[in-house]
């Protein structure tokens, strides 16, 4: 089955967004049917296709040491590994964080569906 970033995209509210890879959309901020909601300062609020939006995410690889240690504290033992990403093991809490520093849990960076924040 092909990914496609409709699947993905409203879990990265709060992250950047190219729009048809070559335009900067802005802040991600919404999800309404077919349609991306973006904010940025010159143009303010956007309406643009979902389809057609390229979040700007990080790499786990490119997780700073503050990061791992918070997600050392959030994975204390108390909480069962519950997800498998790339060969690690995440609780619900570790999963949370990771999608809220807008990290590429579903490979979309290598599957062209994401942008990487360090090569741009």
């Amino acid at each position: 089955m092909e990914k496609e970033i409709e699947n993905y995209l409203h879990l990265y509210l709060g992250c950047e967004c190219n729009y048809d890879k070559t335009h900067y959309a802005g802040i991600l901020t919404g999800i309404e049917g077919d349609s991306a909601i973006t904010f940025d300062s010159v143009n303010g609020r956007t309406v643009w296709p979902i389809n057609r939006m390229i979040p700007i995410l990080r790499k786990l690889s490119d997780m700073t040491e503050e990061e791992m240690n918070d997600m050392e504290r959030l994975s204390n033992g108390k909480y069962p590994a519950i997800l498998t990403i790339q060969s690690k093991i995440f609780s619900c809490d570790e999963i949370i964080y990771l999608l809220s520093k807008h990290f590429d849990l579903f490979d979309l960076i290598p599957s062209d569906l994401a942008h990487d924040k360090n090569t741009l």
